[in-house]
This record gives C-alpha cells, structure tokens and sequence, in this order.
C-alpha cells in the first residue's frame, strides 16, 4: 500500500470505512486524493471486514486485497514478492497472478534469485490494474455458478474434482515455507472456472436480464483489457 516514498495512502481508505464519508484532506496525511480512489479501495476493506477484523494500519487483512492495485502500477518498493503482506492472502495472490504477474516477471527484485533472470519492464497501470479489477466479475460469476448447480447431478463429478483437487492444494501449500502460492499450480482448474463462470453469467441473466447484459459487457471490457496487457507486456 506503500506509494513512492512510503506514503500510507491506506489511511484514506480506512477513514472512509469508519467515517461513513468521503475523507478531507484535514482527517489524515493523505487524505487528498480523488474521490475514486477512495470509492474502489471501499469495496474491497467492506468486504475484508465482513471476513475478518483486524488492527488499524497497513497490517489489516481487510486492505490485503486492495494492496494489489498499487504494486500492479508499480508503487510498491522493491523486495521479495513473499515478503508483501498481502502475498499471504491466499485468494488475493492467486487472482492477482491469474490477471496478471504481481511484478514477478517485471520487476526483478520480486524474484529473489541474486541472478535476477527476469528484465524490468514498465508496464502501462492502467492496463495492468485494469484486468485485477475487471476480473472480480468472472470470480464471482464461477462462485455463483457453483453453487447455483450443486444440484444438477451431471456436475456432481466436476463439483467433486474442484473440491478435492483446491483441498490437496491448500494441505500442500500450509506445508511449503515460501513461494507456495501460485496460480498456475492449480491452473488445471481453469476449464471448470470458465464453465461456471458462464452457468454463473446465465443465471444472473435470467434473474436480472440487465444485470446479465452488464456482466456479458464487462466480461468483454476484460478480454479487450487482457489483450491490451499482454501485449504491452510482450513488447517491453
């Protein structure tokens, strides 16, 4: 949550929570910024906080998810990846590395290999934070989507896999001391995240038709974004 020279930008974020309101630049150090930067950080802490509680300041666990956004448009200091805060949250680290690279390969001080095999790139922020945020779409469409067709016995056998496969991997990564999390050791998992994604995407357009044509929409805005990041990626 650091900016450039150890700023608590997640000071604003906080206020807002506790506050009910918009923070003034008089609350905190640095509750200056936009509207919109406290009106995305909101989302994230509300619902960090419904999961956990925790202590005011960057350890909080409701911020973790929010950390993400300023590392994405390279406004973390250097250091080992592992040794970030958030890096500890499982689900934040593993969208993070699905819709992008948490600077593991653009950064090369996030590696801690002392050859640093990977260049440092300087990718647009706004592409690379563009597909963390758009991607919650898609997470929450696949987590409706399962639950939405427990009962469909046909599914019963890829419920079963998504469930057994994500239980070996949470008891193989509590066993591993660094670098456990990582999106592509569950990767196979993929083609069952986009199936109830769409079941997911379906039902919402049945039970809401403009909810459902917002959510195709977005799911398209991501797919644009994605390509606008890999590409920016690939020609740095």
């Amino acid at each position: 949550m650091y900016g450039y020279v150890y700023d608590f930008y997640h000071e604003g974020i906080q206020k807002f929570y506790t506050l009910g309101r918009l923070p003034i630049a008089a609350d905190c150090w640095q509750c200056y910024h936009p509207p919109v930067f406290y009106l995305m950080g909101l989302r994230s802490i509300s619902l960090g906080k419904r999961i956990v509680a925790g202590p005011v300041g960057l350890a909080d666990p409701a911020l973790r998810f929010v950390g993400i956004l300023p590392i994405a448009r390279g406004k973390i200091p250097p250091g080992h990846l592992t040794d970030l805060p958030f890096y500890c949250s499982v689900w934040t680290t593993l969208h993070a590395m699905a819709w992008g690279d948490m600077t593991f390969f653009s950064d090369p001080s996030r590696h801690g290999f002392h050859l640093k095999p990977y260049p440092r790139k300087h990718l647009n922020p706004w592409l690379a934070s563009s597909g963390l945020i758009l991607g919650l779409v898609p997470d929450g469409l696949a987590v409706i989507g399962f639950l939405v067709t427990l009962r469909r016995r046909v599914l019963w056998p890829l419920a079963a896999t998504c469930v057994l496969t994500s239980a070996a991997y949470v008891t193989w990564f509590l066993a591993q001391e660094s670098w456990a999390l990582k999106t592509k050791y569950i990767l196979f998992l993929l083609p069952a995240y986009v199936l109830y994604a769409l079941l997911g995407g379906r039902w919402l357009q049945r039970l809401v038709p403009v909810a459902g044509r917002i959510v195709w929409l977005t799911l398209g805005a991501l797919v644009v974004a994605a390509h606008l990041y890999l590409m920016d990626f690939a020609s740095r």
